[in-house]
C-alpha cells in the first residue's frame, strides 16, 4: 500500500499521544469514521505520521 512507502508509521496508542487523545477516542471517533486514514498490519493498526501531523494541523484549525 502507499502507506508503505511513506516512511514512518505510528500505532494507534503512539498516534493518540501524539494528537493528546485516548487510543479508544482516536479509534472510534477518527479511525472508524473515516476521517483519518489507517492501514493494518495483521490485525493491527497503523496511521502514518505525515497523515497524522495534517490531520493534528487540520484538529487544531477546527476543521475536522
Amino acid at each position: 500500500p502507499e502507506a508503505l512507502k511513506a516512511g514512518l508509521s505510528l500505532t494507534t496508542s503512539e498516534a493518540a499521544t501524539y494528537l493528546g487523545v485516548s487510543r479508544p477516542h482516536l479509534v472510534k471517533n477518527y479511525l472508524e469514521k473515516g476521517k483519518l486514514g489507517f492501514y493494518k498490519v495483521g490485525r493491527d493498526r497503523r496511521i502514518v505520521f505525515g497523515d497524522l501531523v495534517k490531520f493534528k494541523e487540520k484538529l487544531l484549525h477546527g476543521e475536522v
